[in-house]
């Protein structure tokens, strides 16, 4: 049986890993850095995006080797649809993000939109259930609560500030178009953590998605390698805390958890950020991000949180109730 390493971070070693709770976590501490850089760039949104990830990949591939111990590598072909179908959708998740993020005036706005992905995949997981031999993605009765929460949360939120001072219509559809984005990469992503490791499957991944960004980003005319010194670090940090940091442990918690939880937990991005982006650069939440955003931290830590039972790991079967 082939060992099987999805545990992050790898510098805690081997033997050591993190439950999935912790991972969610980790995860979004890392992911509600990316807004705080990405407003220090004049770089557009796919530029953004593709630095972001072609400096991930090495990263990712020092860390695997320096796990692998003399192990054979994985065949391309392991997983190969799952990883392609995962890799655009998140260059259309990032693309469009950074896209958003530059037409609407508020971070918190911007992610509201981003952040929808949670309703359509509950949806896509209750009209659509798993394919034969596939472990199922029922969500218990208090992580359904914690979604319906995380969720009227962002809809609240957007209904209480984008509506009125923020609704420019070509951002609103690009944090939407996110958000699809989103969905294509968690659900595939939870495919491709049943057959890979989760570095080798982030990077495989973030290469598929770094390659379409790259054509994207030649097409338009856009510039691949950053023009300064404050652009190369830009594209570090970003590389750094929300991937490596940020979506690298999702993905791994993504074996052990339905898609939905983890979709309902990137909702922290949305109060995370909000913070750092006022704290660091004087950017004011809207009015009423203290009360939904509060609802939306509430149901983030009631979907995280650990299940007396166990996590679900691959091939096990929660208990919806």
């Amino acid at each position: 049986m082939n060992r099987r390493d999805d545990h992050f971070p790898a510098a805690l070693g081997p033997r050591k890993t993190l439950g999935p709770s912790l991972m969610l976590v980790v995860g979004i501490l890392g992911i509600s850095t990316a807004s705080l850089w990405a407003r220090g760039s004049s770089a557009g949104g796919a530029e953004l995006a593709f630095r972001r990830l072609i400096l991930t990949v090495p990263i990712l591939w020092l860390i695997a080797r320096s796990r692998a111990r003399g192990e054979p590598v994985d065949s391309l072909a392991r997983g190969a649809p799952w990883v392609l179908l995962s890799g655009i959708s998140l260059a259309v998740h990032f693309s469009a993000y950074f896209a958003s993020l530059a037409r609407l005036e508020s971070v918190a706005v911007t992610l509201v939109f981003v952040s929808l992905h949670p309703v359509l995949l509950f949806t896509i997981e209750g009209l659509f259930p798993p394919v034969r031999g596939a472990a199922r993605s029922g969500l218990r009765l208090w992580q359904l609560t914690g979604v319906l929460l995380a969720v009227g949360g962002s809809v609240g939120l957007a209904w209480d500030e984008s509506l009125r001072d923020d609704g420019d219509p070509i951002g609103i559809a690009y944090g939407c178009l996110s958000a699809v984005g989103m969905v294509g990469y968690l659900l595939a992503g939870r495919r491709a953590s049943r057959l890979l490791p989760a570095t080798i499957y982030a990077r495989r991944s973030y290469t598929v998605a770094a390659i379409i960004l790259a054509m994207g980003v030649i097409a338009s005319g856009g510039t691949l390698v950053p023009e300064n010194g404050l652009e190369w670090r830009i594209a570090l940090l970003l590389a750094f805390f929300p991937t490596v940091l940020g979506h690298t442990p999702m993905n791994a918690a993504l074996n052990h958890l339905p898609a939905t939880v983890v979709s309902t937990a990137f909702l922290g991005e949305v109060v995370g950020a909000s913070i750092l982006v006022w704290v660091f650069l004087g950017e004011v939440p809207p009015d009423g991000f203290w009360i939904f955003g509060s609802a939306i931290a509430a149901g983030v830590l009631v979907v995280s949180w650990p299940s007396r039972r166990g996590n679900t790991g691959p091939g096990k079967t929660p208990l919806a109730r």
